[in-house]
């Protein structure tokens, strides 16, 4: 016995690609969060010589719509807009990872997850208090500061008396998944 189908939120949008012409199988973009369509036109009155229109009809149309997405779609946004070729790897976001300040030589060296390259910094924050630390372009960081080279990220000999830890963010590229350029 299977189990039955569950509806929850506003649905799921699908699209259909009108280009290229061989890529016409329906594509689902998401789970919807919220959608809306609004449609509007112009009215035209024709004067004539008098005071009031002698007739008024429709004018120009526009439909537009909104839609809010709990889960999108890449793919589907690609094959129906833009229609680029995909290459292989991607960019992935890593959102505050938690690392000790260590002892000497006071650097943190990020090992990206999947086998990743580190690309690049997306900022430090004190992981108790939140508060950002400052980047310096180089040279030797004093408390709240940091610099990176690399994947090295180096921080103040005062940091790591304190017993901070800190949360990096950062990007990086897998070799696997696919991208688009848009």
């Amino acid at each position: 016995m299977s189990a039955p189908h569950l509806a929850f939120g506003s649905g799921r949008l699908y699209g259909i690609p009108v280009f290229p012409a061989a890529l016409i199988t329906p594509v689902e973009f998401g789970f919807l969060q919220e959608c809306s369509l609004d449609i509007s036109h112009s009215i035209k009155e024709l004067m004539a010589q008098f005071q009031y229109p002698v007739d008024v009809a429709r004018g120009a149309g526009k439909i537009t719509g909104k839609a809010k997405f709990a889960k999108i779609s890449g793919n589907a946004y690609n094959s129906l807009f833009f229609g680029q070729t995909e290459t292989t790897g991607q960019k992935n976001i890593v959102d505050g990872e938690l690392h000790p300040i260590p002892a000497t030589p006071f650097q943190v060296t990020i090992t990206p997850p999947g086998s990743g390259t580190f690309l690049e910094d997306l900022g430090v924050v004190n992981a108790a208090t939140g508060i950002p630390f400052t980047k310096v372009p180089s040279g030797t960081p004093t408390a709240g500061q940091y610099t990176v080279t690399g994947a090295v990220y180096l921080f103040s000999t005062a940091d790591n008396s304190s017993g901070i830890s800190v949360n990096i963010y950062y990007s990086y590229t897998v070799a696997t998944g696919h991208n688009i350029a848009i």
